[in-house]
C-alpha cells in the first residue's frame, strides 16, 4: 500500500458542520459549516419580522383556498377575502385565546397582499404572455406558548382571564404598526417584535446553507481554519474526523512530513523518487485506553548522476573497467587498496527522507452476549403531550390566464403598415414587440 506525497487522505477538506468543534470557555460550541473550497461559515439569525408592505393594498381581494371564491367563510365573517379581513379574523383568534388566558406568549404575522403583474416575451417568432398572479400567503407564528401547557398550570383552576382585554381590532391596528406583526411581550400584545425575537436555526439550514442567505439568517464567510475571538478548537474532536475514525492533525509533532525535502543540486540528473511504505501493526495506545495506534513510515529515496562527465583516456566512461572503477570509488574499495581518494566526484547523489504519521482508532469491543431473560412487566408508558397548533387560518391567491401564441412571420415593414392602419400613426423607429403590443390592444399605441 502507497501513498502519494501530497495526497494524504487524513487531509481532505471538511464538509460537515459537525466534523469538529470549536468551544469557547464555557465549553459553548460555535455552530459553523465547511464549503468544498476550504472556507469556513456560519449563519446569523435574523429578527423575526414582518412585511413593510402590509397595510398599503388592504382591501385587494383573492380567491380563498377555504371556499375557492372571493369570500371567506362565514365562521370568518363571509367578508372578501381581502389582506384585511385575513387579518382581523386571526386577529380575532388571538384576542380569544388572549382574552380568557390560554394564549400567553410568541410572534404572530399575518400576510400582506402581494401582486405579480403580467410579464409579455417575444423569441423566435412565439408571444408568451405570463399571466399576473395575487396572493395572500398563510398567517405564520413563532414561539407560541399555550398556559395549559406551562409548568405549574393547575387544570382544576384553569385559565385566568388576562388583565387587560383587547378587541381585533385594536390587535389590526397594531399589526398594521408592525407589518402585520404583534407579539406578547411581557403579558401584553403589542405591535412588532420590540423583543427582537430571532428566527431558530435547525441542522436543515446548515446543510442546505444559502450563501446569499434568506429572510430567516444571513450567511457568513470566513478563510479556511477560521476560529471567533474567545473560541478555540476543542482537541476530543479530532478523534472522529479522519476516514478510519482517528487522526491526529497532519503537520503535528507526529508527523514529519511539512519539513523535510530533497535538496537538489544542480549538475545532476535526477531519477524518479523510489517510495517505500512500511505501515506498523495497530498497537493500544499506552495514554489512551480504548483506543490503538500505529506508525505508518514513508522513505523516499532520489538518485542524482553527474551531468557532463566526460574523462578521456583508458580510464575513461568507454573503457570496460569504468563501471568497476566507478564503484570501488565511490564504495571507499579503491581507497582501501590503494591509499588514494580517487576523484569522487563522479559519484552519483544519493538522497533519503523517511516520513512518519501516527494513525488512532478506537477499538471497537463486542458486548458480551448474555443469556436471555424475560423482560419484565412495566406499567403502560403515558403518551407523551403533543402542542397542537390552535389556530385555524385561510389563506388565498388569484392567477391570471396566460397567453402563448405563435406569430406569423411577418416583415418589419409589414408590421408598420399594419400599425399603420390600426392606431393611424407611423411608427418607422418602434421596437417590434412594441408593434406587437398595440396590434393586439395590449396598449394605446
Amino acid at each position: 500500500m502507497g501513498y502519494k506525497q501530497h495526497n494524504n487522505p487524513f487531509s481532505r477538506k471538511i464538509s460537515s458542520p459537525l466534523k469538529h468543534n470549536v468551544t469557547n470557555a464555557a465549553g459553548e460550541p460555535w455552530r459553523h459549516g465547511h464549503r468544498s473550497s476550504g472556507k469556513v461559515f456560519s449563519l446569523e439569525a435574523k429578527n423575526i419580522v414582518g412585511s413593510s408592505k402590509f397595510g398599503e393594498r388592504p382591501n385587494r381581494a383573492v380567491r380563498s383556498k377555504e371556499t375557492g371564491t372571493k369570500r371567506l367563510s362565514e365562521e370568518r365573517g363571509g367578508g372578501r377575502a381581502t389582506e384585511k379581513n385575513y387579518a382581523l379574523d386571526y386577529a380575532r383568534q388571538i384576542a380569544d385565546m388572549y382574552n380568557r388566558g390560554e394564549l400567553v406568549g410568541g410572534q404572530f404575522i399575518a400576510d400582506d397582499f402581494y401582486k405579480r403583474k403580467a410579464k409579455t416575451t417575444l423569441k423566435k417568432g412565439k408571444l408568451k404572455i405570463k399571466p399576473r398572479f395575487k396572493r395572500i400567503g398563510d398567517a405564520e407564528r413563532y414561539n407560541v406558548q399555550y398556559a395549559d401547557m406551562q409548568e405549574g398550570f393547575d387544570p382544576e383552576v384553569g385559565f385566568q382571564a388576562a388583565e387587560t382585554q383587547y378587541t381585533p381590532e385594536q390587535i389590526y391596528d397594531m399589526m398594521v404598526q408592525g407589518g402585520g406583526m404583534v407579539s406578547i411581550v411581557d403579558g401584553k400584545i403589542v405591535a412588532g417584535n420590540p423583543n427582537e425575537v430571532k428566527y431558530e436555526l435547525s441542522d436543515d439550514d446548515y446543510n442546505r446553507a444559502a450563501l446569499a442567505g434568506t429572510k430567516r439568517y444571513n450567511t457568513k464567510i470566513f478563510d479556511s481554519g477560521y476560529v471567533p475571538e474567545g473560541y478555540m478548537i476543542d482537541e476530543r474532536s479530532n478523534a472522529s474526523n479522519s476516514p478510519l475514525n482517528q487522526t491526529e492533525d497532519p503537520g503535528g509533532e507526529n508527523d514529519e512530513r511539512s519539513n523535510q525535502t530533497f535538496n537538489l543540486k544542480e549538475g545532476y540528473n535526477y531519477d524518479e523518487p523510489v517510495v517505500t511504505v512500511t505501515e506498523g501493526e495497530w498497537i493500544d495506545d499506552p495514554n489512551n485506553p480504548g483506543q490503538q495506534m500505529r506508525v505508518i513510515t514513508t522513505d523516499e529515496t532520489i538518485t542524482g548522476r553527474k551531468e557532463n562527465l566526460n574523462p578521456v583516456g583508458p580510464k575513461g566512461p568507454q573503457s570496460e573497467n569504468w563501471t568497476k572503477l566507478k564503484e570501488d570509488i565511490c564504495s571507499g574499495e579503491y581507497f582501501r587498496r590503494t591509499g588514494k581518494t580517487g576523484d569522487t566526484s563522479i559519484c552519483d547523489d544519493v538522497q533519503n527522507i523517511s516520513n512518519t504519521v501516527t494513525e488512532y482508532r478506537t477499538i471497537e469491543v463486542e458486548p458480551p452476549v448474555e443469556p436471555p431473560v424475560e423482560p419484565p412487566v412495566e406499567p403502560p408508558v403515558e403518551e407523551p403531550v403533543v402542542v397542537v397548533d390552535r389556530f385555524n387560518t385561510d389563506s388565498g391567491s388569484l392567477q391570471g390566464k396566460g397567453l402563448e401564441l405563435q406569430l406569423p412571420q411577418m416583415s418589419m415593414p409589414d408590421l408598420q403598415a399594419l400599425f399603420r392602419q390600426k392606431t393611424g400613426k407611423s411608427c418607422s423607429g418602434c421596437r417590434r414587440a412594441r408593434m406587437i403590443d398595440v396590434i393586439l390592444g395590449r396598449r394605446s399605441g
